[in-house]
């Protein structure tokens, strides 16, 4: 299990945010592979979401895409919406919403990985929207 941080991590930094102008970005570096678990076991990220606000109107998703340590392509692995669609802000961690993607074997063995969580309008144009990043792992 390898803890994800958001980029220049440190105890006093707000939690990374995204917005439907720009992604909430965060890094992981892979677990050595005695950690990983199974060896036949697909790696997934765990994203933890403290808190969402909907926009004014219609609806959003997540797309969650990974990028390779010093590789400037993006691969989305996965998309997630919050139901309800009712604004929330998680007092506590473990009271966080989780959503498990599926990561590439490729992506999750050495080196870094970055994560960009981009909200998308699903309806209307995703104005006000608001998700945040308390936290993700791989698994």
């Amino acid at each position: 299990m390898v803890a994800l941080m958001s980029q220049g991590a440190g105890a006093a930094q707000d939690p990374p945010v995204a917005t439907v102008t720009s992604p909430a970005v965060v890094t992981a570096t892979a677990a050595p592979v005695a950690d990983q678990g199974v060896a036949s076991q697909s790696p997934r990220v765990i994203i933890s979401v403290t808190a969402f606000r909907p926009p004014r109107e219609g609806a959003v998703q997540a797309i969650v895409k990974v990028q390779k340590d010093g590789d400037r392509t993006e691969q989305e692995i996965g998309r997630f919406g919050i139901f309800p669609n009712t604004e929330f802000k998680a007092a506590d961690p473990s009271n966080a919403q989780r959503f498990g993607l599926p990561l590439p074997k490729e992506l999750a063995s050495g080196g870094a990985v970055k994560l960009n969580v981009y909200l998308v309008p699903f309806k209307g144009d995703g104005s006000g929207a608001l998700l945040e990043i308390g936290g993700a792992e791989i698994r």
